[in-house]
Order: C-alpha cells, then sequence, then structure tokens
C-alpha cells in the first residue's frame, strides 16, 4: 500500500511526508479501536490519498505464494518495530537495522506461506 501511496511522489520530501501522514492515519484509526480489517476499506473510501485501491480477487496474493512480497517483509518489521527495539524471534537477541531478516514461522518446505500472519523478524546469517 505505501508504494501506491508514493506513485504521485517525485520529491522524496513530500513522500516522506505522505508515508507519515499514512502511517499516522493508520494509528489514529486502531486508537478508535477501529476494526484491523476495516482500516484500509475507511482509508481507500476517505480518497485522502488519491487513488489507492485493496487488492481484487483478481489480483495476484500473497497467500498463494510461499515467498513474502517486499509489501509483506515491510509490514513485518514495521509491526516489530512498533512493538518496541526490535528482536530475533529465533535467538531472542537484539537487531540491527541492516541485519534482519524476514523467516517464516511455518517453513516453506512444511507449506508455510508468505503471509504476514507466517512472517517473523530474524537476525540474518552473515
Amino acid at each position: 500500500m505505501v508504494k501506491e501511496v508514493l506513485k504521485v511522489s517525485l520529491d522524496a520530501l513530500i513522500a516522506r511526508e505522505r508515508v507519515k501522514t499514512f502511517y499516522l492515519k493508520i494509528i489514529n484509526k486502531l486508537l478508535q479501536k477501529i476494526d484491523k480489517k476495516n482500516i484500509m476499506k475507511e482509508i481507500v473510501a476517505e480518497k485522502t490519498f488519491g487513488t489507492l485501491k485493496i487488492k481484487g480477487e483478481g489480483d495476484v496474493s500473497e497467500t498463494q505464494s510461499k515467498e513474502f512480497s517486499r509489501e509483506t517483509k515491510s509490514a513485518a518489521y514495521i509491526r516489530e518495530g512498533l512493538r518496541g527495539t526490535p528482536k530475533c524471534k529465533i535467538c531472542g537477541g537484539y537487531i540491527p537495522d541492516r541485519f534482519n531478516s524476514i523467516d517464516h514461522i511455518k517453513r516453506k518446505a512444511d507449506g508455510g506461506l508468505g503471509t504476514i500472519d507466517n512472517a517473523q523478524l530474524t537476525q540474518s546469517i552473515l
């Protein structure tokens, strides 16, 4: 969704403000106790960010893929960052910004999919 928010912004400072505004809207809606499943629908309906769309049935769904999309990786990192200083879900160590990886909770070999619910932040192996 962030990629959609940035579509119309070529200037980095404007883009930064649009993304900041986008996330603040999400946080405010969460504070208003709006159901998570309806937050994006409301933001799209408000048309504050132009022509945002929610993926439809015909779009390639991340739930069909075992690989994490770029958006899913970003969402997993943001989710963990909002909870506090990110820690590795495997070893429990703190994760520096440049040394993180998104790993499957349920392994791909065992049928795990590339969804946000199956994503965990881990330390990358150097």
